[in-house]
């Protein structure tokens, strides 16, 4: 039996690159409870172990002894990987659903938990933007604790100021390929192709619709950073905490608590556009939709 929860209808009619952002928000608010639910714990997870991934003891009044410290980090980056890969691995059956490869949620994620490491490959890309982010969050924080010496503040405060900048204009690539491998496995699931064909038919049809695909891909990323505004505050916010531990792990939970939430939404969301997307491009330049509904009346 179809999930009953669930009210996932990609439409058939040809939609602009507006609208398939905005179907895909309005889908994801129709059904945030289960999709929050479905995508929650992971991104908590990730946002409660990033504290510990950029955690630096030197720059704070309580001082850990380097080893522990050491552990932390490692404690924590290996949690970021593993809850993005949970993340992946969610995302991967929520299409799953979308394209009817199994009648719930459920069934679609223990379908996809059997290929959690094709998932990892498939997801690649996106670990690879995330560590590069990664890198540069480590470097600026330990650029913060060294500007605090006046001989070499204003040196190393410029080169802080860079790198997060660095970071930030980072943040639309990470997003872009966050999107386009939601779309990319699209055409995995929905054509049931292998990898390999599959990203033949990838870029021949992207590059087919290219401007129609960066502009979607565009207003996703924006739509993202404006629902996104709430962490920024929160990154603000926490600037202003005392320098100390416990603080710095309080402010960590609060981020949690309410960026994991949101967070989980978005993957929806993001998750949700990169299969619409899909549907567009194909019926834009195959009329697949049409070869799909001849298909439902032969089954008849």
């Amino acid at each position: 039996m179809p999930d009953k929860e669930l009210k996932i209808d990609l439409p058939d009619k040809l939609l602009t690159a507006g609208d398939v952002v905005g179907r895909a928000v309005r889908i994801a608010r129709q059904n945030w409870l289960v999709l929050g639910k479905f995508f929650l714990l992971p991104t908590m997870i990730y946002w409660l172990v990033v504290p510990c991934a950029f955690w630096d003891s030197t720059a704070y009044t309580n001082n850990f002894p380097s080893n522990v410290s050491f552990w932390i980090m490692v404690f924590g980056f290996i949690m970021i990987f593993l809850s993005m890969w949970e993340v992946a691995v969610k995302k991967f059956a929520l299409i799953s659903y979308i394209a009817g490869a199994a009648p719930t949620l459920d069934e679609a994620l223990k379908k996809a938990q059997k290929k959690m490491w094709t998932v990892l490959l498939l997801t690649i890309p996106v670990f690879i933007f995330e560590t590069i982010e990664n890198f540069l969050s480590v470097i600026s924080t330990k650029l913060s604790a060294i500007s605090g010496h006046e001989k070499v503040s204003e040196v190393f405060a410029f080169f802080e100021l860079w790198l997060i900048g660095a970071e930030f204009l980072l943040l639309l690539p990470f997003l872009l390929v966050t999107v386009l491998n939601a779309y990319y496995i699209a055409f995995i699931i929905f054509e049931d192709s292998s990898i390999a064909r599959a990203c033949g038919r990838f870029f021949s049809l992207t590059f087919e619709d290219w401007f129609y695909v960066t502009i979607t891909l565009s207003l996703m990323c924006l739509v993202y950073f404006c629902a996104g505004a709430p962490i920024l505050g929160i990154v603000a916010f926490e600037a202003f905490l005392p320098r100390d531990a416990l603080w710095y792990f309080v402010g960590g939970i609060v981020s949690a608590i309410i960026a994991g939430p949101l967070d989980g939404f978005m993957s929806a969301v993001l998750t949700i556009c990169g299969a619409l997307l899909y549907k567009q491009v194909s019926a834009r330049r195959e009329g697949r939709d049409l070869l799909d509904k001849l298909q439902l009346l032969k089954a008849k």
